[in-house]
């Protein structure tokens, strides 16, 4: 289902000012198609993962917080606010470190929506 912002309220949301966290890097260093960073990226299922290239091959990041729940051989190295944004839950806009925004906590408890400035605006109230 796909998420709708009439299915949240403003009285409901809390206000939040994004702090950036750490990163896990891994240095993928090959110069290979997007498609295969793709595929490996794969093997990281149910995460937050971002990738782009590099001088070398490849960066691919994780928040620094996720990377206990991983099983891999990647060596991550640790990038201090290399997590330097967040995407809104409803148009994808960026959400950069120091700007506010608001959460609302999913249904399973498990983590949040995330809400720009621009569509917390055009919410009711």
């Amino acid at each position: 289902m796909k998420l709708k912002l009439s299915q949240f309220k403003k009285e409901n949301l809390k206000p939040y000012t994004f702090p950036g966290t750490d990163a896990a890097v891994y240095h993928l260093r090959a110069k290979i198609p997007e498609k295969e960073v793709q595929k490996l990226c794969d093997l990281l299922p149910n995460v937050q993962l971002r990738y782009g290239p590099s001088a070398d091959g490849w960066d691919i990041k994780i928040p620094w917080w996720n990377l206990g729940d991983q099983s891999t051989d990647w060596q991550f190295e640790r990038e201090a606010k290399g997590w330097d944004h967040e995407h809104c839950s409803f148009c994808h806009e960026h959400v950069s470190i120091g700007e506010h925004c608001y959460l609302h906590e999913t249904e399973d408890k498990d983590g949040y929506y995330l809400f720009c400035q621009k569509c917390y605006a055009k919410m009711k109230k």
